[in-house]
């Protein structure tokens, strides 16, 4: 369930991103995949909510943009209850898209995004295998072919993190922070990296920093109060947890963590 909620939240926060990048089919298909997998994961009610909102998130972003009205000129709209509709819709549009685009750009996109993943998988296998110069170097040769790809960047730093890698994971984290500062997904995956690499000040200041631009994200204080929890500041771990509870409600993981800090500073709720 965890995993699914994840990847249904990368895809859709992804959406914003594959827009300024100008790959709007990606963008249709990353909302269509966010809320295929909102529609095929058992979820709890505070995600049901969350997933929803983000859907209306992406949806609305994707229907502003000016290269999608050029492209579909009728209502693109969501109706929570009604991803079912949503989705088959998106289908339909992709659908559209890809017919309008020539069939040798298809090819041409569809060879770059082969030579991607095969690099990726090539990468991968290094470092399953512990041989850390090598993929470094695959994946060096990788973003220097495309080096405005801020999704590989990403996609390479999680790599990275998975193997508990921190200090390359940060590398391509911050590329990618300075091609798009205003994405909050890569500001998520940063902050997370300093945490996990025991860099608690900057892990503070990535979270304020994307608080400050999404400021009743639950998942923003959550996440900072994992910070000041691993940090052993009780007191802001405190704040953090109230903060995430007060912009969602129930929050089983934050209420716990208010509970744990409360007993560690010694207080009564």
């Amino acid at each position: 369930m965890a995993g699914g909620v994840s990847k249904a939240r990368s895809r859709l926060n992804s959406v914003n991103l594959l827009l300024k990048q100008k790959k709007l089919i990606s963008a249709v298909m990353a909302l269509e995949e966010g809320v295929n997998i909102y529609l095929h994961t058992k979820l709890l009610k505070h995600e049901i909510q969350d997933l929803q909102r983000k859907i209306e998130g992406a949806t609305s972003t994707l229907a502003l943009s000016q290269e999608f009205k050029a492209q579909y000129p009728l209502i693109l709209e969501y109706i929570p209850g009604h991803e079912k509709t949503l989705q088959q819709e998106l289908k339909q549009i992709v659908n559209e898209l890809q017919e309008s685009v020539t069939s040798g750009a298809q090819e041409q996109l569809k060879l770059l995004e082969q030579r991607k993943e095969a690099a990726l998988t090539s990468g991968q296998a290094h470092l399953d295998r512990r041989e850390y110069d090598q993929a470094e170097s695959v994946f060096q040769h990788l973003l220097k072919e495309f080096s405005e790809d801020a999704d590989l960047k990403i996609a390479v730093a999680e790599r990275y993190l998975e193997k508990d890698l921190f200090d390359e994971a940060l590398k391509y984290l911050k590329q990618a922070h300075e091609e798009d500062p205003e994405s909050i997904f890569v500001l998520y995956k940063l902050g997370m990296a300093l945490r996990r690499a025991g860099r608690y000040q900057l892990a503070e200041r990535v979270y304020v920093e994307a608080l400050r631009k999404s400021s009743a994200d639950e998942f923003l204080f959550f996440n900072l109060g994992r910070v000041y929890i691993d940090w052993q500041k009780w007191d802001k771990a405190i704040q953090a947890a109230e903060k995430a509870i007060s912009c969602r409600s129930p929050f089983p993981e934050a209420e716990k963590m208010l509970l744990f800090a409360q007993k560690k500073l010694g207080v009564s709720s």
